[in-house]
This record gives structure tokens, C-alpha cells and sequence, in this order.
């Protein structure tokens, strides 16, 4: 039995980014390779979240050690989770006129 292949948008997952070394980076103003900054790992999951961000190009690494955030990518990600969200929250609201209109809401 083979394999069927379902479209899921296209992409890398944006769910998978991880927003706070990326806003850390972008207070810092490190938006591009010359303005890129250090980046201080304080916790041991940022080790996690800083290789989820790299494999996802969300975060680049020079070859100074230093870090840089996609700020075209990162908008595009925070537009697609706003969108998820936004249709979620109407499925409920939808299911919930459906059932009012129906008598099954209390």
C-alpha cells in the first residue's frame, strides 16, 4: 500500500517557531547578517528552540557565531498563526449559532 500525499499548505510549519530567541533578536535590531548580535542561550531548552528556528529559517548563524532573524519569514509566520487562529475561533462561534438556531444550545 503506497503513500498519499495530502497539501497542507506548502512549507515548514510555522507552529514549530519559536517566537522568544526571535524577539529577543529582533529587540536587539539584528534583522540582516551585518547587524546580527550574539545570542546569550540562559536556559537549557533555548539550545531546543534555537536549532527548531535555524532548520525553519526563521534564525541564521554567521560565521562569527552570531545570530540574525528573517524578518520577512517571521511576518509571514505571525500572519499564517493569526489566520489559524481567527478561523478556529469562527468554526466555534459557527458551531455554536448552529446549535442556538437548532434549540440544542441550552
Amino acid at each position: 500500500m503506497g503513500h498519499v500525499f495530502i497539501p497542507s499548505g506548502g512549507g515548514s510549519s510555522c507552529i514549530e517557531a519559536k517566537p522568544r530567541l526571535i524577539r529577543r533578536l529582533l529587540k536587539q535590531g539584528a534583522t540582516s547578517q551585518w547587524s546580527a548580535r550574539p545570542l546569550e542561550l540562559k536556559r537549557r531548552y533555548d539550545f531546543t528552540e534555537l536549532e527548531a528556528n535555524l532548520k525553519l529559517g526563521m534564525i541564521h548563524r554567521t560565521d562569527e557565531g552570531t545570530y540574525w532573524v528573517d524578518e520577512e519569514k517571521w511576518a509571514r509566520c505571525r500572519t499564517k498563526q493569526a489566520r489559524i487562529a481567527i478561523i478556529a475561533v469562527m468554526a466555534v462561534l459557527l458551531m455554536f449559532a448552529i446549535l442556538f438556531v437548532l434549540g440544542e444550545f441550552p
